[in-house]
Parts: structure tokens; sequence; C-alpha cells
């Protein structure tokens, strides 16, 4: 019976974080790395496609919608300024993933600093009817993620930006 990496945890999360420029060349990176991960602790191939689209879907749209730029002021190295509880920082134009693996599951955060998160909420669609009687096509990224991962939590914050938590769990054995 193969080992797999959720197998050595007693109840202590083991928390990976990443910090991407706001690039879709990164897209790929990101999915390569997800993937791999889900598989190293124990999801099947469908789960782990599953886990991989979500959170594809999830960065792709802190590229369109996040910072609202366009591809020219994408190029630009720019800053913004981010309060925090403590000091104020000034933040690039970047994505976060912060990836918790669990006896039970896994927990993927993604978040921006971004102005943008709050429309992205709530054009979300409900069902997928929604979807084709829209005009303007957005929302359906949501609408995945939402269909494959068992939970999910959307966060918008003004002077922190969106925070998007996904979890996804490890299917009881037998």
């Amino acid at each position: 019976m193969k080992k797999h990496l959720s197998d050595n945890f007693d109840g202590n999360d083991l928390k990976i974080s990443i910090s991407c420029p706001v690039e879709t060349k990164i897209l790929r990176i990101i999915r390569v790395f997800i993937s791999a991960l889900a598989r190293e602790i124990g999801f099947n191939d469908e789960d782990t496609a599953k886990i991989e689209i979500a959170v594809d879907e999830a960065c792709s749209n802190v590229i369109c919608h996040a910072y609202k730029f366009n591809n020219k002021r994408a190029k630009k190295k720019v800053t913004r300024k981010v309060a925090t509880s403590k000091t104020s920082r000034l933040k690039k134009y970047e994505i976060s993933l912060n990836v918790f693996i669990k006896k039970n599951c896994l927990r993927i955060e993604i978040l921006d600093y971004g102005e943008g998160g709050k429309n992205v909420i709530k054009r979300g669609i409900k069902e997928i009817e929604e979807y084709f009687l829209r005009e303007d096509k957005h929302g359906l990224g949501t609408y995945i993620i939402k269909k494959v991962m068992d939970k999910v939590e959307f966060d918008f914050d003004e002077d922190k930006g969106t925070r998007v938590s996904m979890i996804k769990y490890l299917p009881l054995i037998q």
C-alpha cells in the first residue's frame, strides 16, 4: 500500500506559502505544483483535476479582476499601499497561495491585494442556466470553484484585498 504525505500528520498542519507575480505565465507553474501536491497527499486523479481547476480559476480571477489593469499596465512594476493592523506596507501586484496540508484534507487560500474582488464575488452565478442568460459572460469561474471543491469561502476587505479559501477532503478509506 502506497504511503501518502498526509499519513505523516498527527493533527499539525504543514503550511506552504508561495507568492507569484500577476502574470498569466505563472498559471501553468501553479497548476503543476498543486496537482503534484494533491497526488502526493493521496487524492485520486479525478479529485486532483478538480483541485487543479479550482486553483486555476481562482488565480485567473486575480489576474483578470483584482488589480483592474490591462496588459500594458501589467508589465509595469507597480505597488499598492496596503494597510495592516500594525503598519502600512507596499505590496507588489501579486498572487499569494497558502496551502495547508492536513491529515484529512487540503486547504488552499488564494490571496490578492487588489480592489476587484468584491465585484467578482457579487457577479458569480448560482446555477449554470444563469450564465447562459447573462449578457456579460462572467461568473462561471466562481461557479466551477464551488462545484468542484467541498468548501469555499470568498472574503473581501478593502484594505487587504480578496481571500478565496477552498477545502477538498480526502476520501475515506474503507
